[in-house]
């Protein structure tokens, strides 16, 4: 093909591309526009991403909070509490977030040649790991601790309501007023519940029940009192304590 062929050739399919788009109203942009653009398009990324570690870390915390966290040591029935007791809103925001991400991700080139799996995979992967190290930081405890002491509008009563909810057969907190078969065990929330056990009860490695104790306990719940199936010390630094009150008793 000579130059003048190609000239020519190149010419139809301009016009052709012109056609079309006269035919279809496509519409030129200003630069701006497609700057403007992109910067709305990474403020909304930057915001899902917030989202996702936000209430990622926020779930582990409820989790660790309310206890539910220790229950998978007890077995088949403490996997059965655990699960029934996970954070469920926090969950399903994080879910619907990382699809948001997953949609904005595409429009990148580098991303969307990829299988939608390695980019979803990834979202999850950073999403856990960001949630664990987030919760070690005093973030989450410190609104917690002033929901319970102050009336923080909005936000404290979400915390209040998804932070440290107890499960219905299990509780976990400190050893208060021990005494011959029964305590009191207070929760991140300040709230008591007497536990009760038997010889029957099973305590592994012969721990001995102490004040100021933290432990998690799975029993049944009748009118208020928690008759203990197994009690279990729990190991670690908890900052969503709040002090305890100078008498529970």
């Amino acid at each position: 093909m000579n130059n003048k062929d190609q000239n020519q050739n190149q010419e139809s399919i301009g016009q052709a591309v012109l056609a079309k788009i006269k035919k279809e109203g496509v519409k030129m942009h200003p630069r701006i526009y497609f700057v403007a653009r992109a910067v709305f398009l990474a403020f909304v990324i930057v915001f899902a991403v917030l989202l996702i570690l936000y209430f990622a870390s926020f779930a582990v915390f409820s989790l660790r909070a309310s206890g539910a966290w220790f229950l998978p040591r007890f077995g088949g029935p403490g996997l059965k509490i655990f699960f029934a007791s996970l954070p469920w809103i926090p969950i399903l925001i994080v879910g619907a977030a990382i699809v948001l991400l997953e949609m904005l991700a595409k429009r990148f080139n580098l991303v969307y040649r990829r299988p939608i799996v390695y980019s979803l995979l990834a979202i999850i992967v950073v999403a856990i790991i960001g949630g664990f190290l987030l919760e070690k930081i005093p973030f989450h405890s410190r609104i917690f601790i002033r929901s319970q002491n102050e009336n923080l509008p909005g936000i404290g009563g979400f915390y209040r309501e998804f932070g440290a909810p107890q499960p219905r057969d299990a509780r976990f907190g400190i050893v208060v007023s021990p005494a011959e078969s029964k305590f009191l065990i207070q929760a991140p929330d300040n709230e008591t519940t007497t536990v009760t056990y038997t010889k029957e009860t099973r305590i592994p490695g012969g721990y001995v029940i102490k004040e100021g104790d933290k432990v998690s306990v799975l029993g049944k719940l009748v009118n208020g009192i928690l008759e203990a199936f197994e009690i279990r010390e729990v190991k670690g630094d908890f900052r969503f304590f709040p002090p305890p009150p100078h008498d529970l008793r």
